[in-house]
């Protein structure tokens, strides 16, 4: 795979980022092409840049001492 095609794959059709570019990029596992597109777009999504803090937000603590974590917000919110 090309580093173009790489990149391309960080999106969606809707020319957002997708969940998994979102997770890999909070984690810091994008290499640096990868990571150099996202922080381009986030420099002018609103919305993606909303969800990338949304997601720093959330307490990985939580996530690291029960793996359901994020699950159970999910499926019950309230």
């Amino acid at each position: 795979m090309s580093t173009d095609e790489g990149i391309a794959n960080l999106f969606s059709r809707e020319g957002h980022l997708t969940e998994l570019s979102l997770d890999r990029f909070q984690l810091g596992e994008l290499d640096a092409p990868r990571k150099d597109a996202v922080q381009t777009h986030l420099g002018q999504c609103e919305s993606c840049r909303q969800a990338v803090e949304g997601l720093a937000a959330f307490d990985r603590r939580d996530t690291e001492r029960d793996g359901n974590a994020l699950e159970r917000l999910m499926n019950n919110p309230g």
